[in-house]
């Protein structure tokens, strides 16, 4: 049997950041933090589309912002949490980026006491599709 060539295809990074500044859950933040980790995900990548809107409307334990964040090779979205000012963000992108830029960056921005991440590389055999 012949052995395939793997080659890494994309990393996944989630990150959830706890205790966040409050101030930092709103609209014209978020859409500021996106543009920021977009210039260090997808540098020479355009950007594509930007949504931000509220979720969990109705549920006080639920109730914040979502972000959905679209490049050339990355997207990225993320859950503002109001009631406890926890953050969920997700990084998927086939460019290489610097994860400790994009953790230095989440944990700057929103003031973060504690965070915690974890990080995929997806692979792909060569000539497999």
């Amino acid at each position: 049997m012949k052995e395939q060539k793997k080659e890494i295809w994309s990393l996944d990074l989630c990150i959830n950041l706890y205790k966040c500044n409050q101030s930092k859950f709103s609209e014209r933040s978020i859409k500021e933090f996106s543009d920021k980790i977009s210039n260090i995900i997808d540098k020479e990548g355009e950007n594509i589309v930007g949504i931000i809107n509220e979720f969990g409307q109705g549920n006080k334990d639920l109730e914040g912002l979502r972000l959905i964040h679209e490049n050339t090779h990355s997207l990225i979205t993320g859950h503002f949490v109001n009631l406890d000012n926890k953050a969920f963000i997700n990084i998927h992108s086939c460019q290489g980026y610097s994860v400790y830029e994009v953790i230095k960056l989440c944990k700057e921005f929103f003031e973060t006491e504690a965070y915690w991440c974890q990080k995929v590389f997806r692979e792909y055999e060569l000539g497999r599709g």
